[in-house]
Formats: C-alpha cells, structure tokens, sequence
C-alpha cells in the first residue's frame, strides 16, 4: 500500500511539473507573439511569477499578508539588473508578478480555511480558476470605467493613483516611485534603508527556516 501511494505522488508530481513547463513555456509565446512584452521581459516575468508565488503562498498562509507589489518591485529590480526594460514593459512585468502573488495568496488562504472547515480542496481549486477567468474579463471593463470618471495620474491632477487624489492607490504610487527612480538612472529612493531591510529580512526568513528543519515550531515571515 505504501509503495501505491509514493507512486501515486510520484505520478502527481510529474504532471504537476509538466503543467508548469508547458504553462511557462505557453505564457512566453503568448506575450511575446501578441507584443505585450518582448521575448526577454517575457520570460523574467514569467520567472518571477514561478519564483515569487510559492513566497506569497507561504507569507499569506503564515501571516495572512501578502505584499503582493512587493513582490513585483523586487522581480522588477533584479530583471533592471540583467536587461533594459522600456517603462510600459516594466510596468506590465511589475503587474504580471502581482497578479500572480495575489492569486497564489487568495489560494493558499482559501486552502488553509478549507483544511480547519473540511472544505474539499479540489473545489477551491475550481472556483479560484473561475474566479480568476471571471476578474480577467471585467477588469478591464471595470477600469476603462475608473480611468474615464477620474482620469490617469499624473496627467489628471485628480487621477487614480495620485496620493491627494480622490483614489490614491498606495501601492500604484510606490511602484510609481521604484520603476520611475531605477529607469531614470537615479537609483533606489533610499538605497541603505532597502538593502538593509532585504538583509534582515533574509537573515529572519533563513533562521525561521532553519529552525523548521531542525523540528522548532517557530513561524516567521520577513
């Protein structure tokens, strides 16, 4: 019975990974054939998603925060790092790696809730397909709408994202701020004050780790 079962999870795994491969590998041509992103941001985005959502997962099983942009600027910074990326495209890859942390995030959440409720898994499963398919197709709707009523910042004095504006988008303005500052050669805003909270938070993720390993039962999340 045991081997049945390690065969079974062998079997699943394959497949999973294969999934990933032929999605990862579908995505590139599909943003680089349509022109949304060349063929090089394409591929940093799609990585920064596979490498990005298992943190976001785990930051919002743990905590029930998932920094979702955070998670974009970083793929943004270190793909700035490799390759010249125009400001439309930044922007898109920023958006695509927050989008796939924010639904790796509401997944893990819902399979938490799930697990302490007794929900059956595959079901969550297929309702955040659904409901992911569903958002992509009045999103777009939905911000036409918004950009119309306010208008876009900075060119409308009031437009979303502008911090005294009637929706100022706190998220949207920090992108603003690291994709803006990197792309016009000025650097990160506060240099010192990032680097040194990416190395503390590094240390706290590495011993939270560690710990887990050695049988601790010690959550932290940085």
């Amino acid at each position: 019975m045991g081997h049945l079962f390690s065969g079974l999870r062998r079997n699943v795994a394959t497949k999973s990974v294969l999934i990933v491969i032929v999605a990862f590998l579908a995505g590139i041509l599909a943003l680089s054939i349509t022109g949304v992103l060349s063929i090089y941001s394409s591929i940093f985005a799609l990585l920064g998603v596979l490498i990005m959502t298992p943190l976001a997962a785990k930051t919002t099983g743990e905590t029930n925060i998932d920094p979702m942009e955070i998670f974009g600027i970083l793929v943004f910074l270190f793909t700035s790092a490799a390759i010249a990326l125009p400001l439309y495209e930044a922007f898109l890859a920023i958006c695509i790696v927050t989008i796939g942390a924010g639904v790796a995030g509401d997944i893990m959440h819902d399979y938490k809730t799930a697990r302490m409720l007794g929900t059956n898994p595959v079901e969550i499963t297929k309702m955040q397909i659904l409901s992911v398919l569903a958002a992509s197709l009045v999103a777009g709707v939905g911000l036409s709408v918004l950009f119309q009523a306010y208008g876009v910042w900075p060119s409308s004095s009031v437009g979303i994202g502008n911090p005294q504006g009637a929706l100022p988008a706190p998220q949207s303005t920090i992108v603003n701020l690291f994709v803006t500052s990197i792309l016009s050669k000025k650097g990160l805003p506060n240099p010192d004050a990032f680097w040194g909270g990416f190395a503390v938070g590094f240390l706290l993720q590495a011993t939270g780790s560690i710990l887990s390993m050695l049988g601790r039962k010690l959550t932290i999340s940085a």
